[in-house]
């Protein structure tokens, strides 16, 4: 298993080592629910679907000032720009992840 920092493919294999990849949840258990991904280092990629500009949507963490921080669903669009249903004027995007798996049937 990989104990890699980075994301995984959409066979959750590692994009670094091609490795599975295993996280540990603050409780010392397996999870799997990549890390937070540092806007500076990666956007999402975009044209996942023919003809589309946009990422799917993924889980981010915005800046709106010193104090203030939420968390929200949004996605990347290929001119450079975030949009979500959450986001306000003034609102930066620092951190993404993608949006973990739905629960078992």
């Amino acid at each position: 298993m990989c104990t890699c920092i980075s994301e995984t493919d959409k066979n959750g294999r590692c994009l670094d080592c091609g490795e599975p990849q295993s996280y540990q949840s603050s409780a010392g258990s397996a999870c799997s629910i990549a890390p937070w991904i540092s806007v500076a280092d990666r956007v999402p990629d975009t044209g996942f679907a023919p003809d589309w500009t946009s990422s799917p949507d993924v889980l981010v963490w915005t800046d709106y000032c010193e104090s203030a921080q939420d968390v929200g669903i949004a996605y990347y669009l290929d001119d450079g720009t975030w949009r979500g249903t959450h986001l306000q004027d003034g609102e930066t995007v620092t951190h993404w992840m993608p949006l973990p798996k739905g629960p078992a049937q």
